[in-house]
């Protein structure tokens, strides 16, 4: 009886603060001691790492937000060169956002994610178009398994500016044909590769549905109702926000996507995306070892082992699970927003690091006990 009257009254409270909610900024409360000491030791192994000769394990972070039972109860800021008001890029993070918004386009009726790739682009196809890239889906772009091999993104890349913290594009590329006219050498829905350019996609397809932007998109549908003011996001020469990156977004706004995502689309009084997609994003598909690499290949040296490695514990759409459950969005040198239903919280991290594993590893070991 005691135990029922505590979840029905967690369950008010988290109704009541998901009903407060609007475009101002999300409340602050006071976090717990047992996180309060969890916090400092985490800072400490922070600082520690700094000194540690291989970079695989330093971390650099810019600042780290933590939201507990939709309270921020922890707001820490690192490198005073970005203070958490200024907006950053948050690299494939983009891509969580991206798929966010193919969800709306699906709620909105105007696509599927069983629609044919090809069917969007008939004048980017290659002379001749296999049978892989005929039976290519919108469900496979956003699970990683349209059918390359390898990942043609890079080749469309200029140099990563490590100062700006931004991966600009080379000039006169032509992203939707660099995809359609890379090698599809396995069957859609059979083999995972990670790759920027099928996000990009995604983006392309949402466009063509919707007649705007994703970014315009999100702004109109989801972004105004939160607060988060409309965010820059990187275009290609053809004027389609990149999709698998590009997305430039204040601390906080992470921390509110991520809130968003935990309430299962609800803000407030409105439901801003359906709850069935948010479950359907961020639910695992599939087995997301890379290279046709088994289960039983990956948990063995050189690899981290499985069951303490968040790239293999599957995938969703655009949208990564972690080991300890849960969900994130992930994107290079260190930038995540956590969601961790089971605790009702939400951890948001900008950094420039390179190792995400020892990031992930900082957040379980000191602050996911005591969340």
């Amino acid at each position: 009886m005691k135990r029922s009257f505590i979840l029905a009254m967690a369950a008010l409270g988290a109704a009541i603060a998901c009903n407060s909610q609007g475009t101002g900024p999300l409340p602050r409360a006071e976090a717990s001691q047992e996180l309060q000491t969890a916090f400092a030791a985490f800072k400490d192994t922070v600082a520690k790492s700094a000194f540690n000769p291989n970079p695989d394990f330093q971390m650099f972070f810019h600042n780290i937000m933590i939201v507990k039972d939709g309270k921020v109860v922890i707001e820490e800021t690192f490198d005073p060169e970005w203070p958490a008001d200024r907006p950053q890029h948050v690299f494939s993070a983009s891509k969580t956002f991206t798929a966010l918004a193919a969800g709306l386009a699906v709620d909105d009726g105007l696509m599927t994610v069983e629609d044919k790739v090809i069917d969007y682009f008939p004048d980017k196809l290659p002379a001749e178009v296999s049978d892989n890239l005929k039976a290519m889906t919108v469900k496979d772009l956003l699970t990683m398994q349209g059918g390359h091999e390898t990942d043609p993104t890079w080749d469309t890349m200029a140099a990563y500016d490590t100062t700006a913290m931004e991966l600009p594009l080379k000039p006169g590329v032509d992203l939707a044909a660099a995809f359609l006219n890379h090698p599809f050498l396995h069957e859609p829905g059979t083999y995972f590769c990670y790759n920027s350019l099928s996000t990009y996609m995604v983006s392309a397809i949402v466009q063509k549905v919707t007649g705007k932007t994703i970014r315009d998109y999100l702004d109109e549908r989801v972004f105004k109702y939160m607060g988060i003011q409309t965010p820059e996001w990187d275009m290609d020469e053809a004027g389609v926000c990149c999709g698998g990156w590009g997305l430039h977004l204040r601390l906080e706004d992470m921390a509110k996507a991520g809130q968003l995502m935990l309430q299962k689309g609800r803000w407030g009084d409105r439901q801003l995306i359906s709850a069935e997609w948010i479950d359907e994003q961020t639910r695992k598909h599939i087995d997301n070892y890379p290279n046709g690499l088994t289960r039983e290949q990956i948990d063995q040296p050189p690899f981290y082992p499985i069951e303490r490695n968040d790239w293999v514990a599957g995938y969703g759409y655009q949208t990564w699970r972690n080991t300890v459950g849960g969900y994130r969005a992930d994107g290079a040198w260190g930038q995540m927003i956590i969601v961790l239903p089971e605790k009702n919280a939400v951890i948001a991290a900008r950094a420039n690091l390179v190792n995400h594993q020892v990031e992930e590893w900082a957040f379980w070991d000191y602050l996911l006990p005591a969340l």
